[in-house]
C-alpha cells in the first residue's frame, strides 16, 4: 500500500531541515521514511530505499538546495550534477511516478533559494519556496498533500510536540514548570527529592 512520503535530501548538510520536516508531517498523522529514521544499520541500503520508492510511497518529497550538488575543486556546487544518492533517488522516483501514473508524486522544496534549474527537469516542477519561512512553505506542503487526498495513517498528535532536551525537575518546586502536554504535573509528582545513596 502506498502510504509513506519518502523524503530525500544531501546527508549530512540539510539533516536539520529533514528532521525538522519528517517531525511535522507526523504529527500531523503521516508516514514518513527518511533515511535517518528508515535505516539503523545492517540494512542493504539501496534495497531498503528502492522498495519504498518503488512500492510504498505516495510522494516524493526532494529537498532542494546547494548541497544535492556534486562540488567543485573549490567547494562550489556543480550545476547539473547530483550527488550520487540523490540522483539515484530523484531518477527512481520519476520512472516509478510515471510508470503508476501518482499525480504529482515529485515534489520539491526548495530551503535556501537556489536557481530552480539546476539540474535537467527540475524547471519543469513547482517548487515550493521553504527558503523564507520554513512554516510557510510547511503550510502549502500541507496544502498540497490535503489536495492530492494524501491519507493520514496515524492519529493527529494533539497539543505541542514533546520539549526535547529539557531536563526533569529533581528537587524543589516543579509548580512553574508545564509538561510536554502543557498541564502541570500531579500533585503528588510536584516536588521530588534525591534518595542519598
Amino acid at each position: 500500500m502506498r502510504n509513506k512520503i519518502f523524503i530525500s535530501h544531501a546527508t549530512p548538510e540539510d539533516n536539520d531541515f529533514t528532521i525538522w520536516l519528517a517531525s511535522r508531517l507526523e504529527l500531523l498523522g503521516y508516514e514518513v521514511w527518511l533515511d535517518k529514521n528508515g535505516l539503523v544499520g545492517g540494512e542493504k541500503f539501496w534495497e531498503t530505499i528502492d522498495g519504498v520508492i518503488r512500492n510504498e510511497a505516495i510522494k516524493f518529497l526532494l529537498v532542494y538546495s546547494k548541497n544535492i550538488f556534486q562540488k567543485d575543486n573549490d567547494g562550489n556546487p556543480i550545476a547539473g550534477k547530483l550527488k550520487d544518492g540523490v540522483y539515484k533517488e530523484f531518477s527512481l522516483a520519476e520512472s516509478i511516478g510515471k510508470q503508476n501514473n501518482i499525480n504529482d508524486f515529485i515534489i520539491m522544496m526548495n530551503i535556501d533559494a537556489s536557481n530552480y534549474n539546476l539540474f535537467i527537469g527540475a524547471d519543469r516542477l513547482n517548487q515550493i519556496p521553504f527558503y523564507e519561512n520554513w512554516a510557510n512553505g510547511f503550510k502549502q506542503l500541507e496544502k498540497k498533500l490535503q489536495k492530492d487526498n494524501v491519507l493520514k495513517t496515524k492519529e493527529e498528535t494533539k497539543g505541542r510536540p514533546p520539549v526535547i532536551g529539557r531536563p526533569p525537575v529533581i528537587g524543589g518546586s516543579a509548580a512553574n514548570h508545564r509538561s510536554a502536554a502543557g498541564r502541570r504535573p500531579p500533585a503528588a509528582r510536584r516536588t521530588q527529592t534525591i534518595p542519598s545513596l
